[in-house]
């Protein structure tokens, strides 16, 4: 995991915070010199697997309000890297803030461009950065921090001035309707009371003038002040600032502007004492540290090692991920197999159990007076002979159906029996023979009518045949009539040949037959 360091950069050199326990703390002092960047790549040395903010407090920084025709995507950053490189040529340290659109017109997007314009005081840092392959999150400037204690300590309305001291300078904020609008920075030569108060109401006065020539500020109007001190110094400033008809003077606490934005008590009731022990670096550090929306000016190669980083961080954690989820996964399906085991373990007791019982019922019953195989045998042959038993239903039903639609014949009497064969004559089967075929032998009358009209009769046959061969399982055959062999005629089958009156019913018997599986 990452550890988080602070860096601030002012005009008495570099300075080495650790984020620790909610607040900033200080671990190493560098001064500009060659001993002192020697001293600090020696530190960034220690520092390899850390990450780094830089928080700069430089003079050197310029601040410009252009607006921006509504665009979006490629074309909007396109017109943003054009208006940079025109208003801060020379310099790869800035940086672009969006104030909102203009209320009417076309609503143009306002826009905050800054920059830091001297890198050459930059680059002995970054240059050991570099060496070091240091991971550097960003470069933030203090007077776009100030932006946060705006929220909390000034007006919403009008112009007005927030000032802020450092080690050895005094920074100079004005916002406008809660808006930023520019920053300057000036040295102190002494840090006493009188000298400190001197120098705001000078700075102050020198804003004003300049707003009243940009008709940021009526003329007539006084600029409200707003200057953030020690504690202890709050009196003795109140001694030297004094209220005018140009300059509206509020003295605001340091440690209470501090607890307000966050800052631990312990560390925030340290602002207090002289100014060059009590400056306002640790506020904007712990603002950098804890606020997410930090604009920051390094460029892209400059953050490359922190990036990379990131992706590094990133692809551990998926291993650690996708490592977890494997371990889960064996976890669930070890816990799946250990219950499949328990279970079958549980299946097989229960098995042998039921075993022995059914052994145990086996042996309490009486013994059987023929062997198993013979009983097995027996029972065999009795399901075969009981799967094979024909039911008279079965050809009854469809001989109704038959006589149903056939009403011209008039059952006499009906036959069932069992045989092997379908011959003519068969008679029924002993009751220990297998028959092959189920048998209903029905003898009939036909209407006295149909005994001179042969093709009526011959109609009548073929309807009782197509109706009995709907049904593919069973077979039809019409026996035929008694024949009287005249030595002086010819063979004939009719009803006079058989002596039956014209007047008489005219017999006739047929037989429905089915096999059997």
């Amino acid at each position: 995991m990452l550890r988080h360091h602070l860096l601030h950069l002012d005009a008495l050199g570099m300075r080495a915070y650790r984020w620790r326990q909610g607040a900033p703390r200080l671990e190493q002092a560098f001064p500009g010199d060659a001993a002192g960047i020697a001293a600090f790549e020696s530190y960034l040395g220690r520092h390899t697997r850390s990450a780094f903010r830089l928080l700069v407090n430089l003079a050197e920084e310029s601040h410009r309000i252009d607006d921006i025709p509504p665009l979006r995507g490629r074309e909007r950053q396109a017109l943003i890297e054009r208006r940079l490189s025109h208003y801060f040529p020379g310099t790869a340290l800035t940086n672009v803030i969006s104030l909102g659109r203009r209320p009417a017109g076309r609503r143009d997007e306002i826009m905050l461009f800054s920059a830091c314009t001297r890198p050459d005081e930059f680059e002995p840092w970054l240059t050991a950065m570099r060496g070091r392959q240091t991971r550097l999150a960003g470069i933030h400037s203090t007077a776009l921090l100030t932006r946060r204690l705006a929220e909390t300590l000034l007006p919403p309305d009008g112009p007005v001035l927030l000032l802020t001291f450092g080690r050895s300078d005094l920074r100079q904020s004005v916002y406008r309707d809660g808006q930023f609008q520019f920053s300057r920075l000036t040295l102190l030569s002494d840090q006493a009371p009188r000298t400190a108060a001197a120098l705001c109401t000078t700075e102050a006065g020198k804003i004003r003038q300049y707003l009243v020539g940009q008709e940021m500020l009526d003329w007539q109007a006084p600029l409200q002040v707003t200057i953030l001190v020690p504690a202890d110094q709050v009196e003795a400033f109140r001694t030297h600032c004094r209220d005018s008809e140009e300059l509206r003077l509020n003295l605001a606490d340091l440690p209470t502007a501090a607890r307000n934005a966050g800052l631990d008590g312990t560390l925030a009731g340290t602002f207090t004492g002289t100014l060059a022990d009590a400056d306002s670096t640790p506020l904007f550090l712990h603002l950098l540290a804890t606020k997410r929306q930090r604009p920051q000016f390094a460029p892209r190669r400059e953050r490359r090692f922190f990036r990379l980083s990131r992706i590094r961080c990133g692809l551990r954690l998926g291993q650690a991920a996708l490592a977890a989820g494997v371990i889960g996964f064996s976890l669930s399906q070890a816990s799946a197999i250990h219950d499949l085991r328990r279970h079958a373990e549980l299946r097989q007791r229960q098995l042998q159990t039921a075993r022995q019982d059914h052994a145990a019922l086996i042996e309490s019953l009486p013994p059987l007076p023929i062997g198993a195989d013979a009983l097995r045998a027996l029972i065999d042959r009795h399901e075969a002979l009981a799967n094979r038993a024909p039911s008279p239903g079965d050809l009854y039903l469809p001989l109704s159906h038959v006589l149903d639609r056939l009403p011209q014949i008039a059952p006499q009497r009906i036959d069932w029996l069992l045989s092997d064969t379908l011959e003519p004559g068969t008679d029924p089967l002993p009751a220990n023979a297998t028959p092959s075929f189920a048998i209903v032998r029905v003898e009939a009358r036909l209407p006295p009518s149909l005994a001179t009209d042969h093709r009526a009769r011959t109609q009548l046959l073929e309807a009782l045949k197509t109706l009995v061969s709907r049904d593919a399982r069973l077979g039809i055959r019409i026996l035929p009539l008694p024949v009287d062999p005249d030595s002086g005629g010819t063979l004939r089958s009719d009803a006079a040949s058989a002596g039956i009156p014209a007047a008489t019913a005219l017999p006739l018997t047929f037989e429905i037959s089915r096999r059997l599986q």
